[in-house]
């Protein structure tokens, strides 16, 4: 991914995989999603996607077996949900 500030990662400790999402890139808020899987980096394209935004959470859930993204910043704060299972 690009470099920017107010992106968010989780990671599944059992696999080691990272999941990277949105923040700001020049001054544009993104809603890309990028996983890394030991030193690669693989852009994903999730058929649902959150819209762009920063400042967000984001967490593995263990129970559920996917990452689970709230929150966050647009022009006004974010109050959704979003959850991403790994393929």
């Amino acid at each position: 991914p690009s470099p920017r500030w107010g992106p968010v990662m989780a990671v599944d400790p059992t696999s080691g995989k990272m999941l990277f999402f949105g923040g700001i890139d020049n001054e544009h808020q993104k809603n890309d999603t990028w996983l890394l899987d030991g030193d690669r980096w693989q852009q994903l394209s999730p058929e649902l996607s959150p819209v762009a935004r920063d400042a967000h959470s984001m967490f593995y859930d263990p129970v559920r077996k996917s990452f689970i993204l709230y929150g966050g910043l647009k022009s006004y704060a974010l109050n959704d949900m979003w959850e991403f299972v790994l393929p």
